[in-house]
C-alpha cells in the first residue's frame, strides 16, 4: 500500500516537473478525417480519439448508432494500424519513450465494451502502455466502467477523468493519466482577441493543479484559433483538441 502511495508520489512529482512546452494536438473526432489516423501521424499528433459502440459483438467506430458502418471497426481504423508503425519503427508511434494516447470514446454499454476490448488489445498487448513504458496508451472516457478500469489486473487503461476528480490524490497517474474538461463550463473566451485576464488566470489554475497532481489536462469544445492555441500553450496545456491536423502543424510554427 506504501509502496504504491510512493510510487504514485514520485511520478507525479517527476510529471510535474516536465510540463509541456507546446500543446500537442489531439485529433478530436479522428475517425472523421479523411485517413483517420494517418492525418494525426503525418502531423505530429500524439493523440486520436475514436467513439465505439458494441454492435454484432465488435467495436464500431462512429459519433452515433445511424453512422456505424461495418467496415468501420477500432481494430481496423487504430489498432492494426498503430501495431504495424510500432513494428516499422522500433517499438514507438513518434519518439522513443513517449506512449502515444488513444482516447476511446465509450458511446454506450461501458462494461461490455470493456470486456470486448480487452479480447480485442489482447494480440496488441506488446505496444500498450501499463505502469510500465510502452508505445500506445489506451484512455478510457465517455461510458467509463471505473471499477473495471481501475481493478484491471494488467492495467491496459487510463480513467480519462474530470477537474473535480483532482482532489483524488489515492489514484495513481498511471490509472488516471488525464482530465478532460468542457472549455464552455469555465470560459466564456471564444479565441478571438484578448482573453479576459480572470479567465486566463482560471485557465492557468487549473493547468498548474492538473500538473501537481501529476495528470495531463484536456479542454473539449474550445476555440480552435490561434490565439486559443497560444492562450493553451502559454497556461501549459498538454493537448489542443481539433479537427484540423495540418492546420494545428501550422501554428506549432507559431512565435
Amino acid at each position: 500500500m506504501l509502496g504504491a502511495m510512493w510510487a504514485s508520489v514520485t511520478l507525479g512529482f517527476l510529471l510535474q516537473g516536465t510540463p509541456t512546452s507546446r500543446p500537442q494536438g489531439h485529433s478530436h473526432n479522428d475517425y472523421l478525417r479523411d485517413r483517420p489516423l494517418l492525418e494525426a501521424l503525418d502531423a505530429g499528433f500524439g493523440s486520436v480519439e475514436a467513439d465505439v459502440f458494441l454492435v454484432d459483438g465488435d467495436l464500431r467506430v462512429a459519433h452515433t448508432r445511424a453512422e456505424i458502418q461495418p467496415e468501420r471497426t477500432l481494430r481496423r481504423l487504430y489498432l492494426e494500424p498503430l501495431a504495424r508503425r510500432v513494428r516499422e519503427r522500433g517499438g514507438w508511434v513518434h519518439q522513443p519513450g513517449v506512449p502515444f494516447q488513444l482516447l476511446v470514446d465509450v458511446k454506450a454499454d461501458g462494461t461490455a465494451v470493456l470486456e470486448e476490448l480487452d479480447r480485442q488489445l489482447a494480440p496488441y498487448a506488446f505496444m500498450l502502455a501499463t505502469s510500465q513504458p510502452g508505445a500506445v496508451r489506451i484512455v478510457i472516457s465517455g461510458d467509463r466502467d471505473r471499477e473495471s478500469i481501475f481493478a484491471h489486473p494488467r492495467q491496459w487503461y487510463g480513467y480519462d477523468g474530470r477537474y473535480a476528480d483532482l482532489p483524488d490524490r489515492q489514484t495513481s497517474p498511471t490509472l488516471m493519466p488525464l482530465i478532460s474538461e468542457s472549455w464552455i463550463s469555465h470560459f466564456t473566451w471564444m479565441g478571438t482577441g484578448a482573453m479576459p485576464e480572470p479567465q486566463r488566470m482560471r485557465l492557468h489554475s487549473m493547468v498548474r493543479q492538473a500538473h501537481r497532481a501529476g495528470r495531463k489536462i484536456r479542454f473539449w469544445a474550445h476555440p480552435q484559433t490561434p490565439d486559443a492555441y497560444r492562450e493553451l500553450r502559454a497556461a501549459g496545456a498538454d493537448w489542443f483538441n481539433s479537427d484540423r491536423p495540418a492546420q494545428v502543424l501550422e501554428w506549432q510554427r507559431l512565435p
